[in-house]
């Protein structure tokens, strides 16, 4: 959802308040994602992160705990180290899988 001052076509005085629901819905930042197999077979799934930065910030410190309780070798993903649920702990909420 957009915020209403990012609508095409509506005119909002500057001073005009916002609201706090509309204020939220302008803080919501969300990820999609598909993943496809070689047979066909396909999935995907909706991610609300909240406000970009701020879950960015979380992720990023989620990320540099489980790297020092758990000490992965090599080179890998975050995913494929800890798991597709660290988006989670992050402070993600997953909306919609398919």
């Amino acid at each position: 959802r957009l915020s209403r001052l990012s609508r095409p076509g509506r005119r909002v005085a500057p001073d005009a308040p916002v609201t706090a629901a509309e204020d939220q819905a302008s803080l919501d930042s969300y990820v999609w994602a598909r993943v496809s197999a070689p047979d066909g077979r396909s999935v995907q799934g909706w991610l609300r992160t909240g406000e970009g930065y701020a879950y960015t910030a979380a992720a990023a410190v989620t990320t540099v705990e489980a790297v020092l309780e758990r000490e992965p070798l090599g080179a890998t993903t975050v995913a494929a180290a800890f798991g597709p649920k660290i988006a989670l702990s992050a402070g993600g909420e997953l909306l919609a899988s398919a």
